[in-house]
Order: structure tokens, then C-alpha cells, then sequence
């Protein structure tokens, strides 16, 4: 009798330490989260370059006028310092369609940099197999600002983009320590193509370029509350150069590189319980100057962002 307690308390520790967490989407209709996002931004100069235009030397003038720009944009930027916005998000639950799809409405509001706020609503439809999509409801603004967003979202860049990271882990086993990486290609001209209808009428837009971007999830297991955690990183696998066209003047930024880190919980029914990353970017911006010449910068962009659910 004692030797089989023994062996079923054995099996059922043993049964224990295999079993494996499966984070599912499974929220009740009607569920509403608001949550807060707190975003820091800083934008350095590291450097500022005048480049010649070819064949031509640089004249007294243009260099006078460099001079010039240059501390500009150095007190500009430096007086800038720490850019700190609040971004309110809320996330409410549809009923399912009748294939099962869990569709969930997300309201957003986005403080611009003349005092007014971008209104954002869209559904984010994630079928049983966890695919997910997103599908634009509403947008403040001009009748060409929502054809925008309307191509931006229906775009396979951001149909690919919303499948990314923890989505693709709905329904499957997850392993503590397990990392998974998925790899994307970012074509510009399809993401930012569409940017041409916000232009005056007339106005060209041309759009080149590519960058691919490689997004690890690791597993770190079930805090006290019982919410999956994850640790999230994404990195340029392959720097790139956006390169666009504006009636003739050409302009180009550089990707060379692109360091995120962060931490997402999940709540059990499958829902964001909250999110922290951080964000570090080094930039080569080249812009048209005078005389043919052009101004080239480089940049470093660091962004924090720190967003939970009330």
C-alpha cells in the first residue's frame, strides 16, 4: 500500500513539473480595460555634417549659413531635453463572430504637438488559430488623413506587424526560458506610401527602401497574480535606408540602429495587463541644403514607454 502511495505521489510531481502554461484568448463580451501610457522621448545630436554637393566646392555663404543651422539645431534640440506625454488607450471586448474570432475595439487618444488629440478607433479580430488582424473604425480629422490610416492598416506590412511578437504564442504550450524569434522585412514604400494623400494636390511622394527587424519572446512563467510574462526584444538584423522623393528634393533616413527591450504581462484571459520597453535608435538624416549642398545628422532617439491597466 505504501509502496503505490509512493509511486502515484511520484507520477502526480512528476505530471507537475511537465506541465506547461498555454496563455489563451478567451475574454468575456462586454470586458473593458483603460489603460495609461506614459511615453519619454529624447533626441540627441551627436553630429552635423555639410556635404558638397559633387563637383562643386562649398562657397563662403553656404558655410556661413551651416554654421548657423548648425547651432541652431543644437539649441533646439538641446533645449527640447525630455519630451513626456500620457497616451489613454481603451480596450473593450465585442461579442465573437460565428467562426469563434475574438474581436476586441481599441479607442485610442494621441496628444499632438499643437495642443490638439488624434482619436484612433480599430478592431483587432484574432481568429482561433490566434492570426490576428486589424481592421480601422474610426479616425479624427480630414477625409485624407482617414484614407491614410485606412491604407496604412489595410496594408500587408501592418497585417504582418499585428501578427507579430506574443499573438503568435496564443494556444501554444510555453516552456519558462524558451525564447521564440521571428524575423520581418519592413518595405517602406508599402508603409509609407500611402502618406502621398496628405500632400497638396499635385505634390509627388516617392517612397524606397527596406529594413528588417528580427523580435525575440521569451516565456518568464506566472507572476503572483497568475499573469504570463515575457520578455520582449527586437533588433535591426539589417540596417536599411528610407530614401523619399518630394516635388524633386530628395531626402533620406538611415537606419543603422534599432535596440528594444521590454517586459509585457498578459493577463489569463489573454488581455494586456501592462507593458514597459525601452527604445534605442542611432539615425542618419540627409536633407537638402543650400546650393545643392546637403545637411547630414546623425541622431540618437531613446524612448521609454511604461503603460498599465486600471
Amino acid at each position: 500500500m505504501r509502496t503505490a502511495a509512493v509511486l502515484g505521489a511520484t507520477l502526480a510531481l512528476s505530471s507537475a513539473a511537465f506541465a506547461q502554461d498555454v496563455l489563451t484568448l478567451n475574454p468575456k463580451p462586454g470586458v473593458t480595460l483603460n489603460y495609461v501610457s506614459t511615453v519619454e522621448s529624447r533626441t540627441e545630436l551627436v553630429d552635423v555634417r555639410l556635404e558638397p554637393a559633387p563637383g562643386r566646392a562649398v562657397s563662403a555663404q553656404v558655410r556661413q549659413s551651416f554654421e548657423q543651422a548648425r547651432a541652431q539645431l543644437r539649441q533646439q534640440l538641446g533645449a527640447a531635453g525630455t519630451q513626456r506625454v500620457n497616451v489613454t488607450q481603451s480596450l473593450r471586448v465585442l461579442p465573437r463572430l460565428n467562426d469563434g474570432s475574438v474581436v476586441v475595439r481599441s479607442t485610442q487618444s494621441l496628444p499632438l504637438p499643437d495642443g490638439t488629440t488624434q482619436r484612433l478607433v480599430f478592431r483587432q479580430i484574432t481568429v482561433p488559430g490566434g492570426r490576428t488582424r486589424v481592421a480601422l473604425d474610426e479616425v479624427s480629422g480630414t477625409p485624407q488623413l482617414r484614407a491614410v490610416f485606412e491604407k496604412v492598416l489595410q496594408s500587408q506590412q501592418t497585417q504582418d506587424l499585428a501578427g507579430q511578437g506574443i499573438q503568435n504564442l496564443y494556444g501554444q504550450p510555453l516552456t519558462v526560458g524558451r525564447a521564440r524569434t521571428q524575423r520581418l522585412k519592413l518595405d517602406f514604400a508599402q508603409l509609407l506610401g500611402s502618406l502621398s494623400g496628405l500632400l497638396p494636390q499635385g505634390a509627388r511622394l516617392g517612397v524606397a527602401g527596406s529594413v528588417t527587424l528580427e523580435n525575440t519572446t521569451t516565456y518568464r512563467g506566472r507572476d503572483a497574480e497568475g499573469n504570463f510574462t515575457f520578455d520582449v526584444t527586437t533588433r535591426l538584423a539589417q540596417p536599411g535606408t528610407v530614401r523619399s522623393t518630394v516635388e524633386g528634393q530628395s531626402f533620406e533616413l538611415a537606419m543603422n540602429r534599432l535596440s528594444v527591450t521590454g517586459r509585457s504581462t498578459y493577463r489569463p484571459d489573454g488581455l494586456q495587463a501592462g507593458t514597459n520597453a525601452t527604445t534605442e535608435q542611432a539615425l542618419r538624416l540627409t536633407l537638402p541644403f543650400e546650393e545643392g549642398a546637403r545637411l547630414a545628422l546623425t541622431l540618437r532617439v531613446t524612448q521609454k514607454v511604461n503603460a498599465t491597466a486600471r
